[in-house]
């Protein structure tokens, strides 16, 4: 049994600081972390830089639902800049090289203002 609730995502959420957090990763997520919520949260705080690997048991819907939300971030990126790291099984592999690129541009970027 999983111990990632939809609920165990709200009081993570009100834990973090994101004036404060630098970056966050979190590793093996299972198909019960509420990725929607969190996805709100991380689009509110696209300062953070944000790592995430979800388990590779997840089923298809939900690999869906992560590819949707990859491909959105990848189509808003000129509009919206974010450091974002995400694995997932039955990723594109277009996603990856995209991300990979996005992320290595606007961290650089990133590192030059600081």
């Amino acid at each position: 049994m999983s111990t990632f609730t939809s609920e165990t995502v709200q009081n993570l959420i009100k834990v973090i600081n994101p004036l404060i957090l630098k970056t966050f990763w979190l590793m093996n997520i299972p198909e019960t972390f509420d990725f929607n919520l969190f996805a709100k949260f991380m689009d509110k705080n696209p300062q953070i830089d944000y790592e995430l690997d979800f388990n590779r048991l997840i089923p298809r819907e939900y690999s869906n639902i992560l590819q949707k939300f990859v491909d959105k971030k990848i189509a808003t990126s000129s509009k919206k800049p974010f450091l974002f790291k995400i694995i997932f099984p039955r990723q594109s592999e277009e996603s990856v090289k995209h991300l990979k690129s996005l992320y290595n541009f606007y961290s650089d970027r990133q590192n030059v203002m600081h």
